[in-house]
């Protein structure tokens, strides 16, 4: 039984987590299944918001505080930090600007990971090739060999870095401008299949411009049906999920180096071979770029 509550709980978490990383501002959307709903142009003057990166290194540092309430009862806040290169290279016709997202390091509450996951880490990356609006063209994960339930988290690094671009419309536009983007994810599973669909709903309001600079209020919502889906090699169903987020995001256009302020709220219902457990999940999230 304890066995079986542990997988419940891992599961849990890492689909939560994942959700987090969802709900980052920067951590938009991308590909062709996202669509984006213009609500309002904004105050003239009004132009296009379009990326101008060169090629260039940006190390982006993420904290995330994280508390839990499962039971009726909450635990103490983990942070856990992450270091991430993101390096810009040469312009490709037809798809954009070519990018590599590789992993430095990781620590939680503190503690490093250990000395093999470092070193698997140092040769993991995620290529792709991005459009000036922040839609990704082409995204491919570094081959590396390790276990079936490590591959799934892998994929889903992947799946998230499918998102690493804020998306603009391709409307001019001004001062208090609002859009929409809508994303159809999946989390879990394994080679595209047995995953959880997720819908992400994400609301930009556009509070400051000033040349590169562009400063943006986001609001975050991330749902989906009661549906069964692998996580971490263990059958799941999830019977409910709700989540939702605010913050604010800066960011440079040419040099994309951004900053977030973020919370996040998630709610699930998880049942694992009829042991079930509802988990709601806190998190606070800070990115800063250099």
């Amino acid at each position: 039984m304890l066995t079986g509550m542990h997988t419940l709980l891992r599961s849990g978490l890492i689909t939560a987590i994942g959700l987090g990383f969802a709900s980052l501002p920067h951590v938009a959307n991308a590909k062709s299944n996202a669509t984006t709903k213009i609500v309002s142009t904004g105050k003239a003057p009004r132009a296009p918001l379009r990326y101008k990166m060169r090629p260039g290194k940006t190390t982006m540092l993420t904290r995330i505080n994280m508390g839990m309430r499962m039971m009726g009862s909450k635990t103490h806040s983990v942070p856990m930090d992450m270091e991430t290169a993101v390096v810009f290279g040469k312009h490709v016709t037809g798809k954009g600007r070519s990018y590599r997202i590789g992993l430095v390091d990781i620590s939680v509450s503190g503690k490093p990971v250990p000395a093999a996951a470092k070193t698997m880490m140092s040769k993991l990356a995620v290529n792709g090739t991005v459009s000036d609006r922040g839609v990704v063209t082409s995204n491919k994960l570094t081959a590396v060999t390790v276990a079936p339930k490590l591959q799934q988290a892998l994929e889903q690094y992947r799946r998230c870095m499918d998102h690493a671009f804020v998306v603009f419309p391709s409307q001019s536009l001004g001062i208090g401008a609002v859009w929409e983007v809508t994303t159809k994810q999946s989390m879990g599973g394994l080679g595209g299949k047995n995953a959880m669909a997720v819908t992400r709903v994400a609301r930009y309001r556009l509070v400051h411009r000033h040349k590169n600079q562009v400063r943006l209020h986001v609001t975050v919502r991330v749902f989906a049906p009661p549906q069964t889906f692998m996580m971490q090699g263990s059958k799941m169903r999830i019977d409910k999920l709700n989540g939702s987020g605010s913050g604010t995001l800066r960011l440079n256009v040419r040099r994309f180096k951004p900053s977030v302020k973020m919370s996040t709220k998630t709610s699930l219902a998880i049942d694992s071979g009829g042991m079930k457990m509802d988990l709601t999940v806190l998190q606070d999230i800070k990115v800063s770029s250099k």
